[in-house]
């Protein structure tokens, strides 16, 4: 007897299922997958990356100004 069976049954009734299953499940557990989050494909199937602008022309919002309306 291993240390799994020793908890599952330690543990009575209905519980017990429900027990198995959690450590079947974590000793089953599938390896997380490698994403490359600096990548992102467009609805054109190519590939950009996200640590540079896809539009050239578009400014960066810290160098703008403030709207005349907003100012006090």
């Amino acid at each position: 007897m291993d240390e799994q069976d020793g908890v599952a049954a330690a543990v009575p009734g209905p519980n017990r299922a429900q027990i198995d299953n959690a450590i079947r499940a974590l000793s089953e557990k599938k390896p997380i997958p490698e994403i490359d989050f600096t990548l992102h494909t467009m609805e054109d199937g190519s590939q950009v990356s996200t640590l540079e602008r896809v539009c050239k022309g578009t400014e960066d919002g810290r160098r703008s100004t403030a709207p005349e309306a907003l100012t006090c």
